[in-house]
C-alpha cells in the first residue's frame, strides 16, 4: 500500500490570530452595515443574508485550514495496515484501488473509492476531457487550487465521474499501468 497525505496551507499562531481578528472585524462591520440599511430593507432579510455570508466564510476557512487529505493506493495485502481502521475495513479491495479520504485532525473519512476496473484516464485538469461525450460529475478531494489538480476519470454505474486531487509522482506510478500510459 502507498499513502500520500496532502497538507493544506498552514500558517502559524500569528496567522490564526490575524484570521480570528479579521472574522471579529467582519462581524462588527456586518452589524454596522445591518444597522445602516435596516431603514430600507427589513432587518430579518439583512440578517439572513449576513448569516449566510458568515457561514460561507467559516466553511471556506474550515476547508482551507483544518482539513487534510490522504490518498491510498492498495498494492497488495499488507499486515502493517492493521492499525488504520478506515483502510482495514477495505482490505478485500483489488490491487490498484485508490481510496481518497478527507481528514479532520487525525480522524479520516473515506470520501471516494475508485476500483482499477472503473478507472479510465488521469490527466492534468481539463475543462472538458477529449474523447468523452458527456460532462463528468466532479468529486473534489483537495484543498489546493483546482487549476493545479490532477483529474482521475472513471465510470461508475454508467456515469462518467472525475476525481480532482493532488497526487505526487510516486502515487501516480502506483496506479494501474493503463493510466500511466495515458497521463500527460
Amino acid at each position: 500500500m502507498y499513502q500520500q497525505t496532502q497538507e493544506n496551507a498552514k500558517g502559524g499562531k500569528k496567522a490564526d490570530l490575524a484570521l480570528a481578528g479579521a472574522i471579529l472585524l467582519i462581524m462588527i462591520l456586518m452589524n454596522r452595515f445591518s444597522s445602516a440599511i435596516s431603514a430600507f430593507i427589513p432587518p430579518a432579510a439583512v440578517q439572513a443574508v449576513m448569516f449566510a455570508g458568515l457561514a460561507t466564510l467559516c466553511f471556506v476557512i474550515f476547508r482551507r485550514r483544518l482539513c487534510t487529505y490522504r490518498y491510498t493506493v492498495i498494492l497488495e495485502r499488507d499486515e502493517s495496515v492493521k492499525e488504520d481502521k478506515e483502510i482495514r475495513e477495505h482490505e478485500e479491495l483489488p490491487p490498484g484501488t485508490l481510496i481518497a479520504q478527507q481528514m479532520i485532525g487525525d480522524k479520516p473519512r473515506v470520501s471516494e473509492i475508485v476500483l482499477p476496473d472503473e478507472m479510465l484516464r488521469i490527466a492534468l485538469r481539463e475543462s472538458h476531457p477529449a474523447g468523452f461525450q458527456e460532462r463528468p460529475k466532479a468529486v473534489r478531494i483537495t484543498g489546493r487550487p483546482a487549476k493545479t489538480a490532477h483529474c482521475l476519470y472513471y465510470r461508475r454505474g454508467g456515469r462518467l465521474m472525475r476525481l480532482e486531487f493532488h497526487p505526487d509522482n510516486a502515487l501516480i506510478s502506483h496506479l494501474p499501468e493503463k493510466l500511466r500510459n495515458l497521463s500527460n
